[in-house]
Protein backbone atom coordinates (compact mmCIF):
# COMPACT_ATOMS: atom_id res chain seq x y z
CA UNK A 1 0.00 0.00 0.00
CA UNK A 2 2.70 2.52 0.99
CA UNK A 3 4.69 1.67 -2.11
CA UNK A 4 1.68 2.37 -4.33
CA UNK A 5 1.08 5.73 -2.62
CA UNK A 6 4.76 6.63 -2.97
CA UNK A 7 4.79 5.71 -6.67
CA UNK A 8 1.59 7.63 -7.35
CA UNK A 9 3.06 10.65 -5.58
CA UNK A 10 6.23 10.32 -7.66
CA UNK A 11 4.15 10.58 -10.84
CA UNK A 12 2.85 13.94 -9.61
CA UNK A 13 6.25 15.22 -8.50
CA UNK A 14 8.34 14.37 -11.57
CA UNK A 15 6.75 17.02 -13.83
CA UNK A 16 7.57 19.63 -11.18
CA UNK A 17 11.08 18.65 -10.07
CA UNK A 18 12.31 15.88 -12.37
CA UNK A 19 14.66 13.35 -10.82
CA UNK A 20 14.88 15.47 -7.66
CA UNK A 21 11.50 13.95 -6.78
CA UNK A 22 13.21 10.86 -5.37
CA UNK A 23 15.48 12.97 -3.17
CA UNK A 24 12.53 15.02 -1.93
CA UNK A 25 10.72 11.82 -0.95
CA UNK A 26 13.82 10.67 0.95
CA UNK A 27 14.00 14.05 2.72
CA UNK A 28 10.29 13.82 3.57
CA UNK A 29 10.83 10.33 5.03
CA UNK A 30 13.68 11.54 7.26
CA UNK A 31 11.76 14.64 8.37
CA UNK A 32 8.71 12.50 9.15
CA UNK A 33 10.82 10.20 11.35
CA UNK A 34 12.26 13.22 13.15
CA UNK A 35 8.75 14.61 13.71
CA UNK A 36 7.65 11.27 15.18
CA UNK A 37 10.70 11.23 17.45
CA UNK A 38 10.06 14.81 18.57
CA UNK A 39 6.53 13.81 19.50
CA UNK A 40 7.88 11.11 21.84
CA UNK A 41 10.91 12.83 23.37
CA UNK A 42 13.18 15.84 23.05
CA UNK A 43 15.42 15.75 20.00
CA UNK A 44 19.18 15.74 20.39
CA UNK A 45 21.29 18.58 19.05
CA UNK A 46 22.40 16.27 16.22
CA UNK A 47 18.77 15.52 15.27
CA UNK A 48 17.91 19.23 15.29
CA UNK A 49 20.86 20.03 13.00
CA UNK A 50 19.89 17.14 10.71
CA UNK A 51 16.33 18.47 10.47
CA UNK A 52 17.63 21.94 9.61
CA UNK A 53 19.97 20.54 6.94
CA UNK A 54 17.16 18.51 5.40
CA UNK A 55 14.73 21.43 5.25
CA UNK A 56 17.44 23.65 3.74
CA UNK A 57 18.16 20.98 1.12
CA UNK A 58 14.45 20.69 0.27
CA UNK A 59 14.22 24.48 -0.02
CA UNK A 60 17.24 24.49 -2.34
CA UNK A 61 15.75 21.84 -4.61
CA UNK A 62 12.43 23.67 -4.72
CA UNK A 63 14.11 26.98 -5.52
CA UNK A 64 16.01 25.39 -8.42
CA UNK A 65 12.63 24.51 -9.91
CA UNK A 66 10.94 27.85 -9.19
CA UNK A 67 8.94 26.46 -6.27
CA UNK A 68 8.78 27.00 -2.53
CA UNK A 69 8.53 24.48 0.28
CA UNK A 70 6.11 24.51 3.17
CA UNK A 71 7.28 22.31 6.05
CA UNK A 72 4.86 21.08 8.68
CA UNK A 73 6.16 19.13 11.66
CA UNK A 74 2.98 17.31 12.68
CA UNK A 75 3.83 13.58 12.38
CA UNK A 76 0.21 12.77 11.52
CA UNK A 77 0.59 14.37 8.09
CA UNK A 78 3.04 14.64 5.25
CA UNK A 79 5.91 16.97 6.09
CA UNK A 80 6.62 18.76 2.80
CA UNK A 81 4.46 20.64 0.32
CA UNK A 82 5.72 22.18 -2.92
CA UNK A 83 4.04 25.45 -3.87
CA UNK A 84 4.22 27.62 -6.96
CA UNK A 85 4.73 31.39 -6.46
CA UNK A 86 1.04 31.91 -7.25
CA UNK A 87 0.02 29.42 -4.58
CA UNK A 88 2.28 31.14 -2.06
CA UNK A 89 0.59 34.48 -2.77
CA UNK A 90 -2.82 32.90 -2.11
CA UNK A 91 -1.45 30.97 0.86
CA UNK A 92 -3.59 30.48 3.91
CA UNK A 93 -2.40 28.08 6.61
CA UNK A 94 -5.88 26.57 6.88
CA UNK A 95 -5.96 25.86 3.15
CA UNK A 96 -2.38 24.66 2.62
CA UNK A 97 -3.55 21.10 2.16
CA UNK A 98 -5.71 22.18 -0.77
CA UNK A 99 -2.76 23.81 -2.53
CA UNK A 100 0.53 22.61 -3.88
CA UNK A 101 1.80 19.07 -4.09
CA UNK A 102 2.55 17.07 -0.95
CA UNK A 103 5.70 14.93 -0.85
CA UNK A 104 5.13 11.35 0.32
CA UNK A 105 7.18 10.38 3.40
CA UNK A 106 6.52 6.63 3.18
Amino acid sequence: MKREVREENLVGLVPLVGTDALRLQAIARALHKLAEAKCSYALTEWQLRKGNRLTEEAEGIATEHGLQVYYQADPRGWPLYLLTPEQVEEWDIGAIYDRGVAVCPH
